[in-house]
């Protein structure tokens, strides 16, 4: 049985009235020519008349098999094979970019949030103009959690930022489902382009359906360094107004190389009050004091 991908455009066949109606018109004009004697005329005359007719049914005819020929180019019949079902040419593309801090990292084509940046674009020129696209990134933020065209999408990639925020790729996963459903009709596909660090790469709690598909891009790290402050705490739960205060910051190196001359700031109500300077070996611990006083009563940003 034959099936149309497109079967809206059969409505157009109502145009084959227009070449009957041409050919209608065409057999209501005449020219009146006045001889002095028609007799001899008489047999050329029903010749011409029988040529003339067959000329115009096959003008007609043919008119007829192209408006019929044309509609079915746009109408796109097919003959599906048994058991095959029809696939609609629909695709739904979600990119998640991290943006968390360790994407901050250095590698030789720049940083890596940078290099995630050029993968997103990479994917994105992969697929056709008429394909829908979801950004995505650690800050779920609300323009994110809708479709977008190719040219929306380059648009909003272009502005992603490192952000202090990170979620866990299963997180990341169900968000993107969540906007790919607005197509449900259509095929899935997932990117996920991180440098996936440990806390947050739960790919294995990722669930997924027949219908999506989840391409990982993992970007290489071109060193393991990373120095972060894991806490801080005041050494009192009392602070008093131009009294001295001391706050313990607790800085780790998780990399493989000492870290020397690495400056630490306190700033209060955006005011720099305290600095140090420390050093920490590989794969050490650091608890460095800085004091500082409060001289403003209230709230204190610090």
């Amino acid at each position: 049985m034959i099936r149309f991908l497109q079967p809206y455009f059969l409505a157009a066949l109502t145009l084959i009235a227009i070449p009957i109606l041409i050919h209608l018109f065409n057999l209501r004009r005449f020219k009146k020519v006045f001889f002095t004697n028609v007799r001899f005329l008489q047999e050329l005359k029903e010749e011409t008349t029988r040529l003339n007719r067959l000329k115009h049914l096959l003008v007609l005819l043919s008119r007829i098999l192209a408006i019929i020929f044309l509609v079915l180019a746009f109408a796109q019949p097919i003959i599906p094979l048994a058991n095959a079902k029809l696939v609609k040419s629909d695709k739904a593309v979600s990119v998640f970019v991290d943006n968390s801090f360790s994407m901050e990292s250095l590698t030789k084509e720049g940083t890596l949030l940078d290099v995630a940046k050029r993968k997103a674009k990479e994917i994105a020129t992969a697929y056709p103009a008429s394909t829908k696209f979801q950004l995505l990134t650690n800050d779920f933020e609300a323009v994110h959690q809708r479709l977008m065209s190719k040219e929306e999408f380059l648009t909003e990639l272009d502005r992603i930022k490192t952000s202090p925020l990170s979620k866990l790729m299963s997180e990341v996963a169900a968000r993107q489902n969540e906007a790919i459903a607005q197509l449900p009709n259509s095929s899935h596909e997932l990117f996920l382009v991180s440098d996936f660090q440990k806390s947050i790469a739960d790919i294995a709690s990722i669930k997924t359906d027949s219908t999506e598909e989840i391409n990982i891009t993992a970007l290489p790290v071109q060193s393991t360094s990373n120095c972060y402050i894991d806490s801080c705490w005041f050494d009192s739960p009392v602070i008093q107004l131009n009294k001295p205060v001391s706050i313990q910051v607790k800085v780790v190196n998780s990399g493989d190389k000492d870290i020397e001359n690495i400056p630490i700031r306190v700033a209060v109500n955006g005011t720099q009050r305290a600095v140090a300077s420390i050093a920490i070996a590989a794969g050490d611990v650091s608890i460095t004091t800085l004091n500082f006083s409060i001289t403003q009563p209230g709230w204190q940003h610090v």
